[in-house]
């Protein structure tokens, strides 16, 4: 409201916590990118709500937690979360605040990379970004931390395994990568969830990522391997102090996340392959070739370098073609690679895998 109580800015959200129990409280959040000079007083009403019959809560620990503040004025909350539960637990929402010296809650968030399904006895790594008034970022050190978690069935798994030998690097616009492989070992077509972890030498979480291998919708087919390439990282990627922290990674399957797919993958080729490296971004361009009898709906172009002495993977992308190509039409590509700043280009071979759904 503006100081003559006019309402100028409205706007309708949820709380972060889906299921509250008796007693339970959830933090929200909104924000607006208008300046609103003439704000005054801010209001908050529930709008609605549904009821439930009754949720089976699970208790959880959370633990081995770090805060990271970047130069943009971010907040980076990174830990785990461990089910001492005798049962798996689904977790709905992991939510999060900031408290200032006064006790007042100054900025909230939900974790988002997170595992969302733990077996009993078994911990997970999440991590949430807040928004932190001007200035206050690193003045912002009291923090708690609830979630909505459910006691649940045991979910499927499967034989999926992940590559030994992990390659982190930065690239040169400074942008953490963990490179590595995951292998379908099942009888059947297969959608894959991962969450990494990334710890410091005393099991402190810093950062935490995830990802789909392929990307969905399209299958990693039985017997296949894929490469991967965890970006999008917070504190890895905007705090030097928290790269120079973590020493350790751990990779995780989300089984609530990771089931069968609906159909195969089909495998494709492309043509006229064409790559140039110009300050660091290696740019790969080609055709992707439909020869498989089939209209394609979604098609993924995977670009890897791997090192010809040891074999061992260096870098990979992919291109995520979502238009329909249509059987026997060709579609262009591009995908862009960023690999390690001192890459040796005469002693990297380059492979292309190309996946069609």
């Amino acid at each position: 409201m503006d100081s003559a109580g006019t309402e100028i800015y409205t706007y309708k959200t949820t709380s972060i916590l889906y299921y509250l129990a008796p007693g339970e409280n959830s933090p929200f959040s909104d924000f607006t990118t208008e300046p609103f000079p003439d704000g005054n007083t801010m209001q908050a009403t529930i709008a609605g709500n549904n009821s439930t019959d009754g949720i089976n809560r699970a208790n959880l620990k959370f633990r081995d937690i770090t805060l990271w503040a970047d130069e943009f004025n971010d907040i980076y909350l990174a830990g785990e979360v461990f089910n001492g539960n005798p049962e798996p637990v689904e977790i709905n929402a992991i939510a999060g605040t900031l408290i200032d010296e006064s006790g007042k809650l100054v900025t909230a968030s939900s974790a988002y990379p997170l595992i969302d399904y733990i077996e009993p006895v078994t911990t997970g790594p999440f991590v949430m970004m807040f928004d932190a008034p001007i200035g206050k970022a690193g003045e912002l050190t009291n923090y708690s931390i609830s979630a909505d978690a459910l006691i649940t069935f045991p979910a499927s798994t499967y034989d999926i395994s992940i590559s030994d030998k992990q390659f982190q690097y930065q690239d040169i616009h400074g942008d953490f990568h963990l490179v590595g492989s995951s292998t379908n070992n099942t009888s059947e077509p297969m959608n894959i969830y991962l969450v990494v972890g990334a710890y410091d030498e005393n099991g402190n979480c810093i950062d935490a990522s995830s990802l789909f291998v392929p990307y969905f919708p399209v299958a990693l087919n039985p017997g296949d391997t894929l490469p991967y390439d965890f970006t999008m990282w917070g504190a890895m990627d905007y705090v030097p102090e928290a790269i120079e922290s973590a020493n350790t990674i751990k990779v995780f399957i989300n089984w609530k996340a990771t089931y069968k797919a609906s159909s195969r993958a089909f495998e494709l080729s492309t043509k006229d392959d064409v790559h140039t490296f110009n300050g660091g971004t290696g740019v790969f361009t080609g055709t992707v070739i439909i020869n498989s009898g089939k209209d394609m709906t979604s098609t993924i172009v995977t670009v890897a370098l791997y090192e010809k002495s040891t074999g061992d993977l260096l870098a990979t992308n992919y291109s995520f073609l979502p238009e329909s190509l249509g059987n026997n039409g060709p579609g262009s590509t591009e995908v862009y690679l960023y690999p390690p700043a001192d890459i040796d280009l005469q002693n990297i071979d380059v492979v292309i895998i190309t996946l069609g759904q």
